[in-house]
């Protein structure tokens, strides 16, 4: 049995995640993330792609950032026909974000097109709009914490709670060969212990080959009652001085823990 794994983005950047794992008989997508930076730079890596979606067996959605999820409405334009399988919660958030990846595209092509028609320059298109990304989700398949489903032949998937954002999960897959079996772990964007509104991250056992994210493995956060203290009194200083706060949060769990804080601190 031989098992490949091609890493097609969240390689050397921490943008873009995707991973492709082929098997003698399958081909399994693990992520399928959206490459953020430069505009012109974004838009072609997002829209060329090293591998024929058209031949993907099925696609497993770790979570919902839009760096793991964002690039599934171009996967479909181009030909992806399996099903998509993940978490209650990650499904629900997924066509949020999406739904928003879709609008942020539509606006920054409006605006480019502006320019372009102002200079004489080819009009553009957006990678996808509102619309296509509202249909992807059509193709999502549900599946719980710690159930064991066949995605083809010779691969089943597991998948376990991250503690990232609600819905993230460690996908585990057992891959079946005719003298010896792999398990391949995929463990990306993993959560702390101790974080508000999530369980603790799962440890998968018995792994063979494990994929991992390293985007903050080398820095020691600060205890979250640190960070709880400081969201306080900089609102009790902001409120005594009749001032108005506003909170900038670009990302998903941060908007869901600074949520939960206010939500405490009331």
């Amino acid at each position: 049995m031989s098992v490949n794994l091609k890493f097609l983005g969240g390689v050397r950047t921490v943008t873009g995640s995707s991973h492709l794992v082929t098997t003698d008989r399958a081909e399994v997508l693990l992520d399928a993330g959206m490459f953020q930076g430069h505009r012109d730079e974004s838009y072609r890596i997002n829209a060329i792609l090293n591998y024929n979606p058209r031949k993907i067996n099925a696609m497993v959605l770790s979570h919902a950032h839009i760096d793991h999820c964002g690039n599934i409405p171009i996967l479909i334009k181009k030909g992806l026909r399996c099903k998509i399988y993940t978490t209650s919660a990650t499904k629900d958030l997924t066509a949020l974000m999406l739904e928003d990846s879709g609008k942020i595209q539509e606006e920054d092509i409006r605006y480019v097109n502006k320019i372009n028609r102002r200079l004489g320059l080819p009009l553009r298109r957006p990678l996808y709009t509102r619309k296509e990304a509202a249909a992807v989700m059509k193709r999502f398949r549900v599946l719980s914490y710690g159930q064991r489903f066949c995605l083809t032949r010779d691969v089943f998937v597991a998948l376990y709670d991250a503690g990232h954002i609600l819905g993230s999960s460690i996908i585990v897959l057992d891959i079946k060969g005719d003298l010896n079996n792999v398990r391949l772990g995929y463990a990306v964007d993993l959560g702390r212990k101790g974080l508000p509104l999530l369980n603790d991250p799962v440890i998968p056992k018995g792994l063979d080959y494990l994929i991992l994210e390293s985007t903050y493995g080398g820095r020691v956060h600060p205890p979250l009652e640190e960070a709880r203290n400081k969201l306080k009194n900089a609102i009790n200083r902001t409120i005594a001085r009749k001032g108005k706060v506003l909170i900038p949060s670009f990302t998903l769990e941060r908007t869901q823990e600074v949520t939960y804080f206010l939500n405490e601190l009331l």
